[in-house]
C-alpha cells in the first residue's frame, strides 16, 4: 500500500504459469487505475505519496527478476532505471524502514551488489539514477536497510569465515541526487 493507504499494488499469477502481472487499485474509488496493467513482474514498492510505482520485470526466458522500472501513476511513463545481465543475479527491490529510499539488490547465493534511489517524488523526478552502495565482490553478501541520518549494513565484507557485521555510512556522505 501507498503511504495514505488510499492505493494498493498488486500481483496475480493468471494461469498458475508462475509469471506476474501487476496493477494498482484505488481503494477510495474500488476501481483499478486505468492503463496500470504490468506484465511479467515480480515486486512492487510505491515511492512516496500516490505518483511512483517501482516493480521488477522478469526476462522472458528464465522469469528471471533482471531490471527495476518506475512507472509515473500519473502519465502512466515508464523508465527503466537498473538492469543486471547477469544471468546468474536476481534482481529484488524493498523500501527501507523510514520509507526514505528504494533498496535495490541484485543477489546470488555468494554476493550481493546493493543500489539505492530516493522514494520522494521531487528527488526521484529530477533523477531516475540509482548509486551503487555495495559494489559486488566474489563470497561477500550484504544487506542494508536506513535508520534516521545513515544506512546501516549487515556483511560479511572483511571476514575470513564469512560471520556478518554491521557497518554504518552517514547521509552526509552520500548525496541521492
Amino acid at each position: 500500500m501507498n503511504d495514505d493507504h488510499s492505493l494498493v499494488a498488486f500481483t496475480l499469477d493468471i494461469g498458475n504459469t508462475e509469471v506476474l502481472t501487476g496493477a494498482v487499485k484505488d481503494m477510495n474509488t474500488g476501481q483499478l487505475l486505468p492503463g496500470v496493467k504490468l506484465d511479467r513482474i515480480g515486486q512492487l514498492e510505491f515511492g512516496k505519496g500516490r505518483k511512483t510505482l517501482f516493480y521488477t520485470e522478469t526476462d522472458e526466458e528464465t522469469n528471471r527478476p533482471n531490471k527495476v522500472k518506475k512507472l509515473d501513476l500519473e502519465t502512466l511513463k515508464e523508465t527503466s532505471i537498473y538492469v543486471d545481465d547477469d544471468p546468474t543475479h536476481y534482481v529484488d527491490i524493498g523500501v527501507t524502514k523510514d520509507q526514505k529510499y528504494l533498496i535495490i539488490s541484485s543477489n546470488t547465493k555468494e554476493d550481493s551488489e546493493i543500489w539505492v534511489i530516493s522514494t520522494d517524488e521531487k528527488e526521484n523526478a529530477q533523477s531516475t539514477v540509482p548509486i551503487k552502495l555495495v559494489p559486488r565482490v566474489k563470497d561477500v553478501r550484504a544487506h542494508i536497510d536506513h535508520l534516521r541520518d545513515f544506512f546501516v549494513t549487515i556483511t560479511t565484507l572483511g571476514s575470513k569465515n564469512k560471520n556478518y557485521r554491521i557497518a554504518t555510512l552517514k547521509d552526509k556522505y552520500f548525496d541521492a541526487n
